[in-house]
């Protein structure tokens, strides 16, 4: 094995080295053979046989497996999306609608193709899971490195940072079998039909997940007939509900109505009361605020009565819109939310409901009052009528989650409505057993592989290391690694 630390520690990792006079004869003679083959002939070994190969690393490393395995792992992160891609069936030229896209910036214009998706698409997956393969490689190496010298003894950073690199054979060989299988499922084929300048996809009923939002936007369009009888066009529903230890509270409700009589709109708003708007007025309509109470170090929400309830850690708030419409009257309907991506237009809308779960917040240390919702209701110089809901989250966490439920003709084809019908389309596809294979076995599989190499890495690195401290040193850098999310 080469020194190939800083000075200092050259004198404690020839502790490590094999002594000239004890390295065998195939050790000696493949430190000889030139590069690239010897490189190549390592990446070989460390698939069929990790010990051999390891053992070899430990010797003699090389650092040119570093950007051999970047090559490697960019043609078959090159693979994933163009073979992911290709299971989307619908025409290159189809015009998908997405106005607030960065991608339409760049052509000027508030259509593109799902050729120009695809092409878009594959970028973002490429430099994704390239940048993933060399933060998990030197992620790795870092706490590897950390484990052997706490666990073991100090050890030369050349020789781990070459062992970890050949370990990503791993990774690619079991991310190829993962490939293949995906390859064999058919592709999902995406139905549309173009209206005008618009192509829908006609999805009538689906529910769609939305993560770590802080803000959500309902807005409603309506064209008002000339009939003089009277036509309800909405009925909205606003509840909040805090969840902890076990039990539910019901914090706040509302429930507001819209009709038309004789051309004016009419909002029925939560108090029962009723405003009448004529063309080119709108209506803001805030619910009850909710108010916490900071006390003694504890934080609280004040009740109805003005009773006081205290917010624990894992308390929270459920959030729920409930949304039913005149399909003969409701033109389309856009959500829109701050996760990038999760836009959906709704093309004559009956029935959405929206439900938020965020972690209700602990930092407030003075009194405060939220008010999550707001509604407001427009009528148009033409006499056209909006309804805009808006939910804005003042504390998220990761774990946040949103969903979005509806019942509509068809969902405009925008890039995220396209990429949500494909993945619910991949979703459906696989049988159990595959599916279990896709999602379990090969990632775990490619974990105890890595594993198995690096604990071989590990063992040739120190002469009198046991078998057991090595797997000890792995079993550290693997657990964190797991915490970390890698």
């Amino acid at each position: 094995m080469n020194a190939d630390t800083a000075s200092d520690d050259v004198g404690k990792e020839e502790k490590n080295e094999m002594s000239t006079d004890t390295i065998p004869d195939d050790v000696r003679a493949e430190s000889e053979i030139s590069y690239p083959v010897r490189t190549l002939r390592r990446l070989v070994l460390i698939v069929i046989n990790p010990l051999k190969a390891t053992k070899y690393i430990a010797h003699d490393p090389d650092l040119l497996i570093i950007p051999l395995m970047f090559i490697i792992f960019a043609i078959f992160a090159l693979l994933q999306p163009v073979v992911l891609m290709s299971k989307i069936v619908i025409p290159d030229q189809v015009a998908l609608y997405s106005p607030d896209n960065e991608t339409i910036k760049a052509f000027q214009r508030p259509f593109i193709k799902v050729s120009e998706l695809k092409t878009e698409a594959l970028k973002l997956y490429w430099g994704g899971t390239l940048t993933y393969y060399a933060l998990l490689v030197v992620i790795t190496f870092s706490l590897l490195y950390i484990a052997a010298r706490i666990i073991l003894g100090p050890v030369g950073y050349k020789l781990m940072l070459s062992g970890v690199t050949y370990s990503s054979m791993a990774l690619v060989i079991v991310g190829v079998v993962w490939l293949g299988i995906s390859f064999l499922n058919p592709g999902v084929v995406i139905p549309y039909s173009t209206r005008g300048n618009l192509t829908y996809i006609p999805w009538a009923a689906a529910t769609a997940d939305l993560s770590q939002i802080k803000s959500v936007a309902v807005l409603t369009n309506f064209t008002v007939s000339d009939d003089p009888s009277a036509t309800e066009l909405w009925t909205l529903g606003l509840s909040t509900v805090l969840v902890q230890s076990g039990t539910t509270v019901v914090i706040d409700g509302s429930r507001m109505t819209g009709s038309v009589q004789e051309g004016a709109l009419t909002v029925t708003l939560p108090n029962s009361t009723r405003a009448s708007l004529q063309p080119g007025m709108s209506l803001p309509i805030s619910p009850s605020g909710i108010e916490f109470r900071s006390q003694g170090g504890k934080l609280y929400l004040v009740r109805f009565d003005g009773s006081l309830l205290e917010i624990q850690s894992s308390a929270i708030l459920k959030f729920e819109l409930h949304m039913q419409l005149d399909p003969y009257r409701s033109d389309i309907c856009a959500v829109n939310s701050s996760t990038a991506g999760s836009g959906v237009l709704l093309s004559k809308p009956r029935d959405i409901v929206l439900t938020s779960n965020a972690s209700a917040t602990t930092s407030i240390t003075s009194n405060a009052t939220f008010s999550y919702w707001r509604v407001l209701a427009r009528v148009g110089d033409d006499g056209s009528v909006e309804l805009f809901s808006n939910l804005t989250i003042a504390h998220t966490a990761k774990a946040d989650s949103s969903t979005l439920a509806w019942q509509a003709d068809s969902v405009v084809a925008q890039a995220s409505t396209l990429m949500m019908y494909y993945n619910y389309g991949v979703a459906s596809q696989p049988s159990p057993i595959v599916d279990t294979i896709l999602q379990l076995v090969l990632p775990a599989l490619s974990k105890a592989w890595e594993a198995v190499i690096l604990i071989c890495l590990v063992k040739a690195s120190y002469e009198d290391a046991s078998w057991f401290r090595a797997a000890l040193a792995v079993a550290a850098q693997q657990i964190i690694m797991v915490v970390l999310g890698f």
